[in-house]
């Protein structure tokens, strides 16, 4: 059989795990393609602190039908007792208000009583146990929040009452990858499936994200490494940002995709599989491909959210919070001046504008919480314009905004000392991800948009699959997760390998083989009976 020649562009978790189905597939010739200098995309571990953190995706999702949980419970390297989501009894994060006043028992218990309503409610819309209109998810929310609350009343004060509600809306968010729960649907709650199982597994120290690059690389994973820097296999070139591929279209014969690179090289192959992230797509696909790409798979790429969420990490001395507690969750007083945060793209200005000291663009943090493996580091999530607009500032501005935030709401009872160290991350900026991940908004469906119009192949015209689609947000129910990114990766290599098992170049291959096999026999016996 004659070797396949397959480009696979991004080295992230769906463009590795491809490429090592096909590298270990006979008969396939493979070769990523990765723009930045480093492989892992969205997946980024970082030493910092006593152990590592993970700037990207954080957590493994679920044990039930979890590819990655499958892939990496057998070494032993996971902590399934990990938990960070609000719960009524163990440790919780503490609900404190922006005037310092930390929520008393009884009202922690109301809270997360009408916290697991609500959330659990979200759940059934997932199972779709739950039914739904074609609505905001925030509106769903607020309704079933108000319901909750007249039923039985969290809070005499009503300002209270709003700023948990706003806090839910804040934690959904981070959830989503949304900037505003009014912009994320309800029905599409409907598309994601949950795993069964802890959602928030992590990792036990050393093990990071990168032991999960290893393992699928190499098969085994190290447990002594906190960063990925042991020698990547030939395959992946690095340094390598595509910026144009040419295909031969529906209507073409054409068995070639010719694709440029930025620093003038170029590469031929019969296969592409493209795994960048959509927020790569939506900036680029105009420019990236040609012929233009289907109207279908452009309406997907508009219409498929993408949405920024960061994180932010402050480490300091030691431990200046009480023991046990994991972390501090923020209730803003009068919350409708985060309205203009809800814009789509407010204006920096809008963002910078002061209330109380502290500037508009903070409220959309959802608190400072603690890490079991890093005593010292308190960190927050950040999602939306406020999340791009963070981005912008240098560290010194923006610690010390944090700082002012933190010093606001638990600094009269915990003075805050100054942080020795922080980190963030920029997935917006990032010129190689524009963004964080995928999720189902009010605009994907008004435009019937789908993920299986985003992963649909671009074939020539012997409905050979040209170009493939691979990534998180390729996945129709695990979009936004590292397991949804695994298993596109593998969808897209086993498209490949059955197109190369059923492909009439194969077929013809046998066919040849056969025959000179027949020749080289009749060689012989001819050559036996000149002997006789």
């Amino acid at each position: 059989m004659m070797s396949k020649s397959t480009i696979v562009i991004g080295a992230g978790i769906a463009g590795i795990s491809c490429a090592k189905k096909l590298a270990s597939t006979p008969g396939f010739n493979v070769t990523v393609l990765e723009a930045s200098d480093r492989i892992g995309g969205r997946v980024r571990p970082t030493k910092f602190g006593k152990n590592s953190v993970e700037l990207g995706a954080q957590w493994i999702h679920g044990e039930v039908g979890n590819s990655i949980f499958s892939l990496i419970r057998p070494f032993d390297i996971l902590d399934q007792s990990n938990t960070v989501f609000p719960k009524k009894h163990g440790p919780c994060a503490i609900f404190v208000t922006q005037h310092g006043d930390f929520l008393p028992d009884n009202i922690h218990e109301k809270v997360f009583n009408v916290i697991d309503q609500v959330f659990t409610l979200i759940d059934k819309i997932q199972l779709g146990e739950e039914p739904v209109e074609h609505e905001p998810l925030g509106a769903f929310v607020t309704r079933i929040f108000q319901k909750c609350n007249e039923d039985n009343p969290l809070h005499h004060v009503e300002e209270i009452c709003t700023g948990l509600l706003d806090w839910m809306h804040r934690f959904q968010n981070t959830v989503d990858g949304s900037g505003s729960w009014f912009y994320t649907s309800c029905l599409g709650q409907l598309e994601y499936k949950v795993c069964d199982g802890n959602s928030t597994i992590a990792w036990k120290p050393p093990a990071s994200y990168a032991t999960l690059i290893e393992t699928i690389l190499f098969d085994n994973p190290r447990s002594d490494q906190f960063e990925l820097d042991s020698p990547i296999p030939d395959w992946i070139h690095l340094n390598k940002e595509v910026i144009k591929i040419n295909y031969p279209g529906t209507d073409d014969p054409g068995n070639e995709v010719v694709i440029q690179c930025k620093d003038g090289t170029e590469y031929r192959a019969e296969h592409v599989v493209f795994t960048p992230s959509l927020g790569i797509l939506k900036k680029n696909h105009l420019t990236l491909f040609n012929p233009i790409l289907p109207s279908m798979k452009i309406n997907a790429i508009e219409a498929i959210a993408f949405g920024t969420v960061n994180k932010i990490f402050l480490e300091f001395n030691e431990p200046w919070w009480p023991e046990g507690i994991l972390g501090f969750n923020f209730i803003w007083d009068d919350c409708g001046k985060v309205v203009e945060n809800w814009l789509p793209n407010p204006a920096s200005d809008t963002l910078l504008v002061e209330d109380n000291g502290i500037p508009i663009w903070c409220r959309s943090l959802l608190g400072f919480h603690t890490m079991k493996y890093q005593p010292n580091i308190l960190y927050t999530w950040i999602t939306g314009p406020p999340a791009c607009f963070m981005e912008t500032l240098d560290d010194e501005t923006l610690q010390n905004t944090l700082v002012k935030v933190l010093e606001k709401f638990v600094g009269g009872v915990f003075p805050v000392p100054t942080p020795i160290a922080i980190l963030r991350s920029s997935w917006n900026s990032n010129p190689y991800t524009r963004g964080s991940y995928s999720f189902r908004s009010m605009e994907t469906e008004d435009r019937k948009a789908t993920a299986a119009e985003l992963a649909e192949p671009i074939t020539n015209s012997k409905n050979s699959p040209m170009v493939c689609f691979a990534g998180e947000a390729t996945h129709l129910h695990y979009y936004s997760t590292v397991h949804g990114a695994h298993d596109t990766g593998l969808r897209e290599a086993e498209r490949l390998i059955q197109h190369a098992a059923n492909s009439p170049q194969t077929s013809n291959d046998d066919e040849k083989r056969s025959k000179d096999s027949k020749t080289v026999a009749e060689d012989v016996c001819c050559t036996i009976l000149n002997f006789i």
